[in-house]
């Protein structure tokens, strides 16, 4: 076997996928002989699901599945890209172990061996917490939550934290309702008044669109609420394009004119609602007229918006993850909420807040976790604990002498890319279960090749999206490759985790596994043998209908002057908002989106139909007033680090903004998150879980590369 170069992805492609695996054949007058249903496993609003088109064993062609009743047969782009990544060249399908700064494949008992021997050794010499497991949102089947029940059996290990911004939501609406829990998209259609904020569908969303038309249909308002203007013309009535960041002071706001002009539900409030003084006592500081400046839209917009909401009623609010980016994003979750509160619009059809809702996580429980066992590292602290604990090792916080990342690209996407791979580098020993040689599993010692989702069965669900799928296996998997639950079970069964319960448990097989998730729901696999959609057993369609909340009082606890003080103490040092730059500063505010066609730091392999698009979008003025043209390369340099980009024109930017999107490999020219540091990541004050990664919170400095700069 020829030894291959940790950077081989393109020119040496098919060494690392193995000649021999098969490939996707062409279409062409192929007959097209059998359909199977599947779902997209990416972590995303819509959870589409597929009719994929085998002939024999091959998969050909993958399309919408027009029985489903929000997906309807449509599906993004990014349904190419699974496929296309199934059957890449470049897709490694055998183990390799890493040899100097080169990688050798190795069977499967070689490195399962050598992974539990090492497992076995730091457990022995440093403790359970020497073990560094990083899992992520990269794909959405519920038995890929299976690595943490694996290291739940090996004692209190390290685990990472809070990288995606969705979970800062979650815990704001846990702090206020007890749980997170949002409206069936389907409600929508009975809201007379609707808020899109923070949230694009254009981008991110879009089979949500047909819910938003319904209600449009039926005399629905529809204000979206983003710095960024959406193209969204002919769905919304409006758009408050406030400044960014500046989300928490708009809520206040809206709150101030609805509790100034009684309009605020007083019964529901005395039934329901806990910590109302404390919140009007902090509500009194935020009037439209003292805040339009900072918020970017004036006092007449803002009482307008107030009204509107409190009165159009029903009334509701779609949240997305562009709010959760700045450092007030918690707090913002939380005044928002409030809103609805004080409305008494939660319980109510067509209200409510829409974001996430952790009872659809039906897979939860397979997990066998004891959270409070875990050590556990927040995402923009990842780097600095390593690098800590390997210089100064305690008994309770030992050096990481291994680390296992599967499900996720931290170096990719954690912030402060530089020392988050100085970190990497200080562990020993690192093994990565993933498709290709990422940012983050170019670092390993060990790679596992990862199963795509056509090639394991599983189930798929979305805390955002109101349906389940079923898909047992398709095809067959290529090479040597293995779905991650095999991986597990071999190495608890090499970590003496063979009896018992426990042993048991990993005999049984991932239609045991998915039969003891769904009985409690009065759902079998039996009745479902050709996989596919339907109703999540989880579903509220309307939370909190009984007017009773998951909190310990059973009722809403609102944020009071306690939480929002911050704001008020930074209001009488610095009259405007962070978000707000300096007269004749000549920084920019760097804002972080998805890029169509890829999810985060996943199929950037492809060819998509933004090739040629550029890096960083800026509004038109703002380009002339650095004398750019569209297509010009610049400089980007930020406290952190530098990144060389090219521009395009945008008129629906604000001032001084610059969009740059993420997850592009390092590379291929990528790595945005040399660009941020965690310095930038702040903590609601009192609040233990409500971590933020701001990154919206990052100021570069623009230079134009100089034409002798492109010579050298």
């Amino acid at each position: 076997m020829g030894a291959l170069r940790p950077g081989a992805v393109h020119g040496d492609g098919g060494l690392i996928a193995n000649t021999g695996a098969s490939r996707r054949p062409e279409r062409g007058n192929r007959t097209i002989k059998g359909t199977a249903l599947s779902a997209c496993p990416l972590p995303c609003y819509d959870l589409c699901s597929f009719r994929v088109h085998l002939d024999g064993e091959q998969i050909v062609h993958i399309a919408g599945n027009p029985d489903h009743a929000v997906t309807k047969g449509f599906v993004c782009s990014r349904a190419k890209g699974l496929l296309e990544r199934h059957y890449s060249p470049d897709r490694i399908v055998s183990p390799m172990r890493r040899q100097g700064s080169q990688w050798q494949r190795i069977p499967w008992d070689a490195a399962l061996d050598e992974i539990s021997r090492r497992f076995t050794g730091a457990i022995e010499q440093h403790g359970p917490a020497s073990l560094l497991h990083i899992d992520g949102a990269g794909s959405v089947g519920v038995l890929k939550g299976l690595g943490r029940r694996f290291f739940n059996t090996l004692g209190g290990v390290t685990r990472l934290g809070g990288l995606a911004a969705r979970d800062v939501g979650r815990a704001a609406m846990q702090a206020d309702f007890g749980a997170a829990a949002s409206p069936a998209w389907s409600d929508l259609t009975r809201a007379k008044t609707i808020f899109l904020w923070g949230r694009n569908p254009a981008a991110t969303n879009l089979h949500l669109i047909p819910y938003l038309q319904e209600a449009r249909e039926k005399g629905a308002t529809i204000i979206a609420v983003n710095p960024v203007r959406l193209p969204l013309e002919g769905l919304i009535d409006e758009q408050a394009a406030i400044r960014p960041g500046a989300d928490v002071l708009l809520a206040l706001a809206m709150a101030y004119v609805i509790l100034e002009e009684r309009c605020w539900q007083g019964d529901f409030v005395s039934a329901h609602v806990n910590g109302f003084a404390s919140y009007a006592e902090a509500v009194a500081h935020f009037s439209p007229e003292q805040t339009a400046e900072e918020i970017g839209v004036d006092a007449a917009t803002i009482r307008r918006l107030a009204n509107l909401y409190a009165k159009g009623r029903p009334a509701a609010i779609v949240l997305g993850a562009g709010l959760l980016r700045y450092r007030d994003g918690y707090l913002a979750v939380r005044a928002i909420d409030a809103l609805a509160a004080i409305t008494g619009q939660l319980g109510i059809a067509g209200g409510g807040i829409h974001l996430a809702s952790e009872g659809h996580e039906i897979g939860r429980a397979i997990t066998s976790e004891d959270e409070g066992a875990a050590l556990t590292i927040a995402a923009n602290e990842l780097a600095e604990a390593i690098l800590r604990r390997k210089a100064a090792p305690t008994t309770a916080e030992p050096a990481i002498e291994v680390a296992v990342i599967h499900g996720a690209n931290p170096i990719s996407q954690a912030p402060n890319m530089q020392r988050s791979i100085e970190a990497f580098q200080a562990i020993p020993f690192k093994v990565a279960i993933d498709f290709y040689l990422t940012d983050t599993s170019r670092l390993a010692d060990i790679l596992l090749p990862a199963a795509t989702s056509f090639e394991e069965s599983d189930l798929f669900l979305s805390p955002y999206n109101d349906y389940i799928h079923y898909q047992p296996a398709i095809a067959p998997p290529r090479g040597q490759v293995w779905p991650e639950y095999r991986i597990w079970a071999e190495l608890a069964r090499r970590m003496g985790v063979d009896g018992g319960d426990e042993g048991a448990f990993w005999a049984a097989g991932p239609e045991v596994w998915l039969e003891g998730l769904l009985a409690p729901y009065g759902v079998s696999l039996s009745d479902w043998a050709g996989g596919g959609p339907r109703p999540n057993p989880g579903l509220q369609v309307i939370p909190f209908r009984e007017g009773r909340f998951a909190t310990p009082s059973a009722k809403v606890e609102l944020a009071g002057e306690g939480k929002f003080k911050p704001l008020l103490e930074r209001r009488k040092v610095i009259p405007v908002h962070p978000g707000l730059e300096p007269q004749g500063d000549d920084r920019f505010r760097l804002i972080f989106a998805h890029r169509p066609g890829r999810h985060n730091s996943q199929l950037w392999e492809m060819e998509g139909d933004d090739a040629g698009l550029a890096d960083l979008a800026l509004h038109p003025d703002d380009l002339r007033g650095l004398n750019l043209r569209p297509g010009d390369d610049v400089i980007v340099e930020t406290a952190w680090g530098s990144l060389p980009l090219s521009v395009r024109a945008d008129e629906g930017m604000p001032s001084r903004c610059a969009l740059l999107s993420g997850g592009k490999p390092l590379l291929d020219g990528g790595g945005v998150n040399l660009l941020t540091g965690a310095a930038i990541v702040n903590r609601a004050a009192g609040d233990t879980d409500s971590q933020v990664i701001a990154i919206n919170e990052t100021f570069c400095r623009l230079r134009k590369i100089a034409l002798a700069e492109h010579i050298g």
